[in-house]
C-alpha cells in the first residue's frame, strides 16, 4: 500500500510506521501555511517534506515527490514517549532534545515498548465519512502482515561518480573566486552525486534497515512504487513543543579516528580550526537572525563536537520561545518557520539568494528532496530534520548526495574527500563483499562472519587480538 512513511527521531521518543494516505498535499508551489487546519485532533501528524530549491527545474527521478509532499497515512504504527509505562519512562529518563545525536545509540529501547496501531479517517469532499470510512475498513482488512529475517542488498553490478573530480574542482575554485570579492557572498555549500546500479529491484524498506545503527533520525518517504528518498540524518532543522523552539548549527566535519587518541586529536584540530569555525558562524548567526523574528529569549550554547560514526561535527544548541499563537502569522506557523529557514547556511550558503542562484548554475543535477526539511507536523508539535545523509532509492539505482561547505581557505581536494566520508553511511551498505571462499583460512573466515553480525547488530568498535 502507497504512499509510505517511516519517522524515528535520535532520541526515540516517536516513532511512527505509516502506509495508505487518510489525506494527501502535494503541489509544486509553496507550501500551503495551514497544513494542519483549525480543530485537526493533535494524534493526526502529516508526514513528508519540501524541496531543497522550488525554484530550480525538477528531474526526472524527483517527479513522483513534487514540490512538496506530506500525508495523514491511512495506517499507522506509532510510538510515543508518553505511552510509556512508569518502568519505561524511568528508563529512559528524561532526553533533552538537545542530547539526541551523542554517541549513545538508544535503538534497541524500542524492543520491550508497547506501540500503537491507528487507522486515521478524513473524511472526503465527494463520499464524506461513509467513504472515507469504507476505504479505511478495505484496508485494514486488506492487511497481510509478515515477519522475516533481514534480507541482504542484491550485488551491484555497476557505480561510479555522478560529478566528476574535474566538474567539483572547477566549481570549487569558481566559488572561491567569487567568494573573494566580499559582499553579502560569504558561504556556498556545494554537493555532488554518485551512482549505483543493481541487477534487480531494492527494496527501499531493507535499505532503511541497514541504517538503523546510526544515531541521528531515521526517515523514509516513498510517494510510489518508482521512488523512495531515505537516510539518517544527524542534523534537526527544528522542533516545535510547548511553544519552544528547539535548532542546532551544525558545520564544519572532520573524520573520526581510528583510536580514541587520534579521535580526539581529530575533534582539537576542528576546535581549533579558523576556517570551520567561520563556516559554523555563518550557519548560527543566520539561524539567530530568523528566529528572533518569531521569537524571544534566543538562546545559543557554546561550541561543541558532535561524533557520528564516521564522522564529528563543530555544533551550537539554539532555542527560543514562541512570542506568537501558531496560526497568528504566516512566519509563526510551523510551516512558516519551515520556510523561512530552510534552507540554512549548513547546507545551502549565505547569502541564500547569491548561494542558490551559484549552486543553479554550478551542479548538473537536480537536489531533489537532498537538503530540504523532513519531518512531520501536527496540531500541537511539529519536528523537522535536515534531509542529508540521504539517498534517492529507485528499483535499481541508487542516487546517494553529500555536499561540502566552501568559504574562503576551502580546498577542492579536501572538501571531495569530506563528501566522501559523508557518503559512506550508504555505500558501505552496497559495496560488493569479498568472497568467504578467497579468505585464507578458517581463523579468517570465523572472524569475518563474527565481525560482520556484530557490525550488523550495530557495534561500532572492536578490539583485535592477533593470535
Amino acid at each position: 500500500m502507497l504512499p509510505r512513511i517511516f519517522f524515528l527521531n535520535p532520541d526515540s521518543s516517536l516513532l511512527s510506521a505509516g502506509c495508505g494516505e487518510a489525506h494527501l498535499v502535494r503541489g509544486t508551489g509553496d507550501l500551503p501555511g495551514a497544513l494542519v487546519k483549525e480543530g485537526t485532533p493533535p494524534a493526526f501528524r502529516y508526514f513528508g517534506g519540501s524541496r531543497f530549491d522550488g525554484g530550480a527545474e525538477v528531474g526526472q527521478e524527483w517527479a513522483d515527490f513534487g514540490g512538496h509532499f506530506f500525508v495523514l497515512p491511512q495506517l499507522e504504527l506509532i510510538y510515543t514517549a508518553d505511552q510509556a509505562t512508569p518502568v519505561q519512562q524511568q528508563e529512559q529518563g528524561d532526553p533533552e532534545w538537545e542530547q539526541r545525536s551523542t554517541g549513545d545509540n538508544k535503538r534497541s529501547n524500542l524492543q520491550n515498548r508497547t506501540f500503537t496501531f491507528a487507522v486515521n479517517v478524513k473524511a472526503g469532499f465527494e463520499d464524506g465519512w461513509s467513504g472515507a470510512l469504507a476505504r479505511a475498513v478495505q484496508a485494514v482488512q486488506g492487511m497481510r502482515v509478515t515477519y522475516g529475517m533481514e534480507r541482504e542488498l542484491p550485488a551491484p553490478i555497476s557505480m561510479g561518480n555522478g560529478t566528476t573530480y574535474e566538474d567539483w574542482k572547477s566549481s570549487v575554485e569558481r566559488a572561491l573566486n567569487e567568494l573573494g570579492k566580499g559582499g553579502e557572498f560569504k558561504k556556498v555549500v556545494l554537493s555532488r552525486n554518485f551512482f549505483v546500479q543493481f541487477g534487480s529491484d531494492v527494496e527501499p524498506l531493507d535499505l532503511l534497515l541497514k541504517l538503523r545503527a546510526h544515531n541521528g533520525y531515521l526517515f523514509c518517504l516513498q510517494p510510489s512504487s518508482h521512488a523512495a528518498f531515505l537516510g539518517c540524518s544527524p542534523e534537526p532543522l527544528f522542533r516545535i513543543s510547548h511553544d519552544v523552539i528547539e535548532t542546532m548549527a551544525i558545520s564544519g566535519t572532520r573524520p573520526r579516528g581510528s583510536t580514541p587518541e587520534t579521535d580526539d586529536a581529530l575533534a582539537q584540530e576542528l576546535l581549533a580550526s579558523e576556517k570551520d569555525k567561520y563556516e559554523n558562524g555563518v550557519t548560527t548567526k543566520y539561524i539567530q537572525e530568523q528566529l528572533q523574528a518569531v521569537a524571544t529569549e534566543v538562546k545559543t550554547s557554546d561550541i561543541f563536537v558532535m561524533k557520528l560514526q564516521h564522522v564529528q561535527h563543530i555544533c551550537r544548541r539554539i532555542s527560543a520561545r514562541h512570542a506568537q499563537v501558531v496560526g497568528a502569522s504566516a512566519r509563526g506557523t510551523p510551516i512558516g518557520l519551515l520556510m523561512t529557514l530552510n534552507p540554512t547556511p549548513a547546507v545551502c550558503g549565505e547569502s541564500r539568494p547569491m548561494a542558490t542562484q551559484f549552486i543553479r548554475q554550478a551542479e548538473r543535477f537536480d537536489r531533489g528532496f537532498f537538503g530540504g526539511p523532513v519531518g512531520f507536523v501536527s496540531a500541537t508539535v511539529c519536528e523537522f530534520l535536515v534531509a542529508i545523509r540521504s539517498v534517492l532509492c529507485q528499483p535499481r539505482t541508487l542516487h546517494i548526495y553529500a555536499g561540502a561547505g566552501i568559504v574562503p581557505g576551502s580546498d577542492p581536494a579536501a572538501e571531495w574527500e569530506e563528501t566522501t566520508l559523508k557518503m559512506r553511511n550508504i555505500k558501505q551498505l552496497v559495496v560488493s563483499p569479498q568472497p568467504l571462499r578467497s579468505l585464507p583460512n578458517i581463523n579468517t573466515l570465523w572472524a569475518a562472519l563474527v565481525v560482520e553480525e556484530l557490525c550488523r547488530c550495530g557495534v561500532t568498535k572492536f578490539v583485535v587480538c592477533p593470535g
